[in-house]
């Protein structure tokens, strides 16, 4: 069993272009309205709504972490979810099977992009 304070800690944050920031302490569903997601209804997951954008799905995206790990799925969207690694324009559409996101990287739904931040950015991996 694992001490408390190791479980309570985040793996870092994802954070919004605009600053928001999501502690990495919880899983979270991604969309127009992830509130209509079972795992939000049953507060085993917490919502990161992004508004008024036609090309996002209700659920578009999952996020989670095992391990100290960030890992994301895709929830089927037709438009897609991306990442990318860090300081390039390339993005990879990602699948409905659980991704790895490495600190540094960034997740892209629609033209919202959230980048995952270390909690000690010396370990950042490009």
């Amino acid at each position: 069993m694992r001490p408390a304070a190791e479980h309570d800690q985040a793996a870092g944050t994802l954070v919004l272009e605009n600053g928001t920031a999501y502690p990495l302490d919880r899983p979270y569903v991604i969309g127009r309205g992830p509130q209509t997601d079972d795992s939000v209804r049953a507060a085993t997951a917490a919502p990161i709504v992004i508004q008024r954008d036609r090309h996002v799905s209700r659920v578009h995206a999952y996020v989670s972490v095992a391990r100290g790990k960030v890992f994301v799925r895709d929830a089927t969207a037709t438009s897609g979810t991306f990442i990318a690694p860090p300081g390039t324009d390339q993005w990879t559409r990602i699948g409905t099977d659980p991704t790895e996101l490495r600190p540094g990287w960034s997740v892209r739904i629609s033209e919202r992009v959230l980048t995952y931040r270390c909690p000690n950015e010396d370990h950042r991996e490009s």
